[in-house]
């Protein structure tokens, strides 16, 4: 199907308000049944867009900028003007004539492309101590494809979403800045954490970073992990056992379930919390968390 698309290759020009396809189909005899097939299964195809929903966000605006590409504006005007059709379901598109909103949708199409690789990547394997270096890998090069993304294309997003002024540059100078934003906000949140203690101790060479972790000072050392392990180093606990235990650490998910499950644990456990500190509740919420591990299953109940 994409090499169908390839070959009608529509394109909606802006200034003379006509639907440009390839030489090809307009000579050919089924060229039109084509263009009518391509324009409907990709380009009058949309998702629901709902702002607190991120992950729909991005696949919702890449089939509103795909339709708006194709000239979905004239089409939306020819549906207006003609009495006969209801505007029930169409007011919504109203709101997306405004230049902002436009802009922030074509800023959306790119930024998505930053994380979504690497999100698809996380969702298959989830340990993202092991694969991180590979995950950020992804990220560097996907934005490295938005950035070179051909000046033609920043043309016609500039046309439907662009101030008239200088609407190339505007479009493409936001999206990119919005990618590197996202880069800059995941390395932040997620990959720095790496380069320090404790999670840096399962980054690369797990004996070489044992070995350093004996030699540093004692005053840096301000998490209880790396305490241990130091501890455990000069206790005379040998580094190929400490080496599995990092391993071990690299092998675990790294998820939202996770998150979930400890929000759980605390909520029932908040009603509480004029009994108790922050460190009682804390061990409540673990123990509510490990009660799975002395409950039975449902079908043993029914067994019995």
């Amino acid at each position: 199907m994409v090499d169908v698309v390839m070959e009608v290759n529509p394109r909606w020009h802006v200034d003379t308000q006509e639907l440009h396809v390839s030489t090809l189909i307009r000579v050919a005899a089924d060229g039109q049944n084509k263009l009518l097939m391509v324009l409907r299964f990709f380009f009058c195809s949309w998702a629901n867009f709902t702002i607190t929903r991120w992950a729909s966000v991005h696949r919702s605006v890449r089939l509103w900028i795909g339709s708006l590409l194709v000239g979905f504006d004239g089409w939306f005007a020819l549906c207006q003007a003609d009495p006969k059709v209801s505007g029930y379901m169409l007011n919504g598109f109203v709101k997306g004539k405004n230049p902002l909103v436009r802009s922030y949708a074509v800023s959306a199409c790119f930024v998505g492309m930053v994380t979504e690789g690497a999100g698809v990547d996380l969702l298959r394997d989830d340990r993202f101590l092991l694969r991180a270096k590979q995950h950020w890998q992804t990220m560097v090069d996907d934005m490295g494809f938005a950035a070179e993304v051909p000046a033609q294309i920043w043309e016609w997003l500039g046309q439907i979403a662009g101030e008239p002024a200088c609407p190339v540059a505007d479009v493409r100078g936001q999206a990119l800045w919005s990618c590197l934003a996202s880069l800059a906000y995941c390395h932040r949140d997620s990959f720095e954490r790496l380069d320090r203690l404790p999670l840096s101790l399962t980054q690369g060479d797990l004996r070489a970073n044992l070995q350093h972790l004996s030699s540093m000072p004692y005053h840096e050392l301000n998490d209880e992990f790396s305490k241990c392990m130091r501890m455990s180093i000069e206790l005379g606990v040998d580094l190929s056992v400490l080496e599995r235990l990092l391993r071990l650490c690299r092998e675990a998910p790294c998820c939202t379930n996770l998150v979930e499950q400890g929000h759980g644990s605390g909520a029932a456990t908040l009603k509480s919390h004029a009994l108790f500190g922050t460190r009682s509740l804390q061990v409540r919420a673990a123990i509510h968390q490990c009660r799975v591990f002395f409950s039975s299953l449902p079908i043993e109940s029914k067994l019995e």
